[in-house]
């Protein structure tokens, strides 16, 4: 092995989180270009088999404050990260340190949100001087799921200025976050790359054969924030069912998945759609394997971009399991949006909703999307060539081993102590 990698991933297996997924690509395929990897995470490893150089640092793992710096970085972040991952900071520092003092660590990679992963790994390099490289798996400024209040946009553009002023490497998971970026940052557009979301071709994952019913099942699998509100086609149905183009019969909508608190942003639509039976919920989190089987199992799917003020920046991760599935995808995005690219790329037959659509026009296309058939449809080879798990691991390799024969000319990998 060239050395080792700490991968300071908040999110990690076998936590049942869609943030746990990227590192645990990372994690599998790193060592097939020589690097061992150390994980320093908050997800607990009860309960399976223990995964080789993964350190559980748990949320409650600290009661108390000790360091001195502990209380300005609660001061600091304290308006906009959870309580929890501030706690997983101080202990994840230590960690962190006691592995790169007994190992051979030569780069240290960040993924974040949250960003105080990125925070711990900023003082990481500054106090031993290895290598940063901060993966973004969305953009902190601009970022719809964020406070929007005129401290939190602040403290967001201060900590992304830091990140990007001190990392070594800054990947972004889209290419439309790189380009924003670029134009915010030129000078650190250098050291500025993309490593798109993907999937592990490891994972099987296909489409199911569909059960008899009487109906079109249209499902939405996965955690709903309430940036994601389905209202544009939840409004469309309601419209056409009033209009006599749709029976109430002939449809149901499912939405798997927790359901972030005021996600129903207009609660009596909901409540119609569910006293018709067209709507389903309960908002569980539910295991993986039983996820992938409502998605291989539905008629069609339903993608809800996140919009952030400019437009889509990001792919939801799920849509990689979506095109894997092959069935029809009804997408809520922008005009020319990361996720529209790849499904116009991808070969699967979608449908793509604007939120500056007219309403008449909404209500055509999902009449036309109902009629699309649901015989699942391979993606094609760019596809899958593309977003798969081993050359993406490989391109990480690639940047690591860029900064890491850049930092050893001014200063080597530390030894074991």
């Amino acid at each position: 092995m060239i050395g080792s990698v700490l991968l300071l991933a908040f999110h990690f297996p076998p936590e049942n989180h869609i943030a746990s997924e990227r590192p645990r690509r990372f994690y599998k395929y790193l060592p097939r270009f020589r690097y061992d990897v150390l994980v320093v995470t908050a997800s607990a490893q009860a309960g399976m088999d223990p995964q080789k150089n993964v350190v559980c640092v748990a949320d409650e793992a600290r009661s108390k404050w000790a360091h001195p710096w502990s209380f300005a970085l609660r001061t600091l972040f304290k308006p906009f990260v959870r309580k929890d991952s501030l706690r997983w900071a101080v202990a994840s520092y230590e960690a962190a340190a006691r592995l790169i003092l007994e190992n051979r660590v030569c780069a240290i990679v960040s993924t974040s949100p949250p960003i105080i992963s990125n925070v711990v790994a900023g003082l990481l390099k500054k106090r031993y001087g290895i290598a940063w490289l901060a993966d973004f798996r969305d953009p902190i400024v601009g970022n719809p799921g964020r406070s929007r209040s005129k401290v939190s946009r602040l403290r967001d553009a201060i900590v992304e200025r830091w990140s990007f002023r001190h990392a070594n490497i800054v990947i972004a998971n889209t290419d439309a976050a790189l380009e924003m970026w670029k134009r915010t940052y030129p000078h650190s557009a250098a050291k500025m790359h993309v490593i798109w979301n993907g999937f592990d071709r490891e994972d099987s994952l296909g489409p199911l054969p569909l059960p008899q019913r009487g109906y079109r099942l249209l499902s939405h699998v996965g955690g709903m924030p309430i940036v994601r509100y389905p209202g544009l086609v939840l409004s469309s149905l309601r419209r056409l069912v009033h209009h006599g183009h749709l029976s109430r019969e002939s449809f149901r909508v499912r939405l798997v998945g927790p359901l972030e608190e005021g996600w129903a942003r207009d609660p009596s639509l909901v409540a119609e759609l569910v006293r018709w039976g067209c709507l389903e919920y309960d908002g569980r989190m539910i295991p993986k394997k039983e996820a992938e089987q409502e998605m291989a199992s539905a008629d069609s799917l339903l993608l809800l971009d996140w919009l952030s003020e400019s437009g889509a920046t990001q792919v939801p991760a799920k849509l990689f399991e979506y095109v894997r599935i092959g069935r029809p995808i009804l997408a809520v995005t922008t005009r020319g949006s990361p996720a529209e690219r790849l499904l116009q790329r991808s070969g699967i037959p979608y449908c793509s909703i604007y939120p500056d659509d007219r309403a008449e026009d909404i209500d055509q296309k999902i009449l036309h999307f109902l009629s699309v058939p649901t015989e699942p449809v391979v993606a094609n080879e760019w596809f899958w060539k593309e977003f798969d798990a081993v050359p993406q691991t490989q391109r990480l390799a690639s940047l690591i081993a860029s900064v890491e024969s850049c930092h050893h000319e001014t200063q080597p990998c530390l030894e074991g102590a």
